[in-house]
């Protein structure tokens, strides 16, 4: 029969252990270690955790699940779009830019480890599934958009094109993320990505074809 579990013991495994990977990475970090300085008998720590694959994935499942969460919302943003978006109304949304923006600055090092320091765990290729998910949501806005919009002449991106770009943002955070860059200077990185991110989702959206103007060379 598995033993108790008490949850000041299990907190204390996962505050050590951040530190750890933190520290060391995934692949560097080391149980032992962890039970030591965690005040934990070795053979009690896999009371809590099967191994350490396990113990990294729950310190990073905040993480984990803010990304998706945040994926989640652009979806459903991108399915409810009835117009093509204009500065106040495109997919990201200007106050869902700057949350993330600064949850990013709050779990910077936290984010580092899952981005740049998860080689050899279950999360190695996590990076890859959101890109991948990321590709999808914005085939779906742009599908969203042509069929709200049959007015105008939506231009949408290859998907070719879209996973590049996807994996493209994912590669620009992790370098922003493997730099030590000051809190400021991450905030205007990022932000200057979404910039570029909307001027070039702006420039695929032909404007309507007013039938009030004439012609170039006709008559009024």
């Amino acid at each position: 029969m598995p033993q108790y579990q008490k949850e000041e013991v299990r907190d204390a495994i996962l505050s050590t252990a951040k530190q750890e990977f933190l520290r060391k990475g995934f692949r560097d970090a080391n149980l032992r270690e962890i039970s030591r300085k965690a005040k934990v008998p070795v053979g009690n720590l896999y009371n809590y955790f099967d191994d350490k694959n396990q113990l990294f994935e729950e310190v990073l499942r905040p993480q984990i699940e803010a990304i998706k969460k945040a994926l989640q919302a652009g979806k459903a943003h991108g399915a409810e779009s009835s117009d093509a978006p204009t500065h106040s109304s495109a997919w990201p949304l200007a106050e869902d830019v700057s949350h993330g923006v600064s949850y990013v600055i709050a779990h910077r090092a936290e984010l580092d480890l899952l981005i740049n320091q998860a080689r050899g765990s279950s999360l190695e290729d996590f990076l890859e599934q959101i890109a991948t998910d990321y590709q999808r949501i914005c085939i779906e806005y742009f599908e969203g958009l042509a069929r709200s919009n049959p007015q105008r002449r939506i231009q949408r991106p290859s998907e070719f094109f879209l996973h590049s770009l996807s994996h493209f943002y994912i590669k620009a955070v992790a370098e922003m993320l493997d730099h030590e860059l000051s809190d400021s200077e991450l905030r205007e990185q990022v932000e200057e990505l979404l910039n570029f991110s909307w001027n070039g989702l702006a420039a695929l959206l032909e404007p309507p074809k007013s039938k009030d103007v004439p012609a170039k060379g006709g008559k009024s």
